[in-house]
């Protein structure tokens, strides 16, 4: 025999109240859809500018290997550089060490040239005053012939 609780007319408030607990029921359905709707909305927005921002990563990181290539080669650049200004700085040392020894050269050639001059003033004094004697000989011969 049936249950009497189970066959029992329901009242027709719970009736109404059933009712609009369906309705509500079918609006959280609707919003629960359209929320989903709009998340796989979101989603797919993200995923676009998540494929656009690994894009612009790429260009990027191509941006980021020209630069550190360039750098490379100015870093070798200036590797060559400072090997040719440790060759020149070589030779400035050798040519400073020949201009000493140039200098050193004129130094001693003033030196002899000063004793030379030195030299020839003295010979020049003694052949003025030779000269000057000769000329007082010549003149005393002179005058015991013209006599």
């Amino acid at each position: 025999m049936a249950d009497p609780a189970k066959t029992r007319p329901v009242p027709e408030e719970a009736f109404w109240g059933i009712s609009y607990l369906r309705e509500d029921l079918q609006d959280l359905r609707l919003d629960v859809r359209e929320n989903r709707k709009s998340i796989e909305a979101l989603r797919t927005e993200m995923n676009d500018r998540f494929t656009q921002i690994d894009g612009h990563l790429v260009q990027l990181q191509g941006r980021v290997d020209k630069v550190e290539t360039r750098i490379g080669d100015l870093e070798t650049r200036i590797g060559g550089l400072e090997t040719r200004m440790g060759g020149l700085e070589a030779r400035i040392g050798g040519l400073e060490t020949r201009t000493e020894t140039i200098e050193r050269h004129v130094q001693r050639h003033d030196q002899r040239f000063d004793s030379l001059h030195r030299d020839i003033q003295r010979v020049m004094i003694w052949m003025f005053t030779t000269m000057i004697a000769m000329t007082g000989v010549i003149l005393g011969v002179l005058r015991m012939w013209l006599k």
